[in-house]
């Protein structure tokens, strides 16, 4: 079964190292990066694995009209996977206690889309006075890019090697 290959994997892998914390403190923004978490969500259609990615509306005054993982800021007091849980239930519709997904700005990406190795790419960028790689997926016209396509980068590469 898919999840539980994929359990498996996470559990036996080393956490990668997040390069926010080589961040000089001169670079960071006023007040330093708000907390926030997000659901990686894979489920099985077809007896394949898929992400869910969501569209950020193009409203919000940040990454407006990006890709991204169900997500958002973490609330005084809560833990990082309440606050995945809860804006995966405001966002899509995901009950914490449910498999089930409602509501419709929801893209479902085979991992077999992801793994072609047109679909990748990366690209050293300056950021906050660090040169950092810039993980893009290119998904039938859309553009998977940072924080996100950083984090499926790196589950794709624990799939792999599952």
């Amino acid at each position: 079964m898919i999840a539980d290959r994929l359990r498996a994997a996470l559990a036996a892998r080393t956490p990668g190292d997040a390069p926010v914390d080589r961040i000089a403190p001169a670079h960071l923004p006023p007040g330093g990066f708000a907390r926030a978490a997000s659901l990686v969500l894979v489920h099985e259609r077809g007896g394949e694995p898929h992400l869910v990615l969501t569209r950020r509306p193009l409203h919000m005054r940040r990454h407006a009209g990006q890709l991204s993982f169900p997500g958002g800021r973490v609330e005084p007091g809560e833990d990082p996977l309440a606050a995945a849980l809860r804006e995966a239930r405001e966002e899509i519709g995901l009950e914490p206690d449910r498999a089930d997904i409602l509501g419709r700005l929801i893209l479902h990406v085979p991992f077999a889309a992801l793994l072609r190795p047109e679909a990748h790419r990366v690209e050293r960028r300056e950021a906050y006075g660090m040169d950092l790689d810039v993980h893009y997926f290119e998904l039938d016209g859309e553009v998977l890019w940072g924080a996100t396509a950083r984090i499926t980068w790196e589950l794709l590469g624990i799939w792999r090697n599952a």
